[in-house]
């Protein structure tokens, strides 16, 4: 079984996977590689899921995107994310 650590650096790079380089030196580039190593290690795949498919994550994208506040926390589902559950 993962420790919390090994699963919070795997989410960690799951999101920088998700960036587009566009041309530039990445400088989590190691990190990255490290991780799809340990990954192959443990015998893991990542699937991807279209955010179309996933209504909930899609939404909690688009409100964190219209919000200008860097942390927020919900003690119960957001208005409109209720619906999708």
């Amino acid at each position: 079984m993962l420790s919390l650590f090994a699963i919070l650096i795997l989410l960690f790079a799951l999101i920088l996977l998700m960036v587009p380089l566009k041309g530039t030196i990445y400088i989590y580039d190691v990190l990255i590689q490290d991780i799809k190593h340990l990954l192959h290690q443990i015998n893991m795949t990542v699937p991807h899921t279209l955010r179309e498919r996933n209504q909930c994550s899609d939404f909690m994208t688009k409100l964190e995107a219209s919000s200008d506040v860097d942390l927020l926390l919900h003690e119960s589902p957001p208005d409109g994310l209720v619906n999708l559950l």
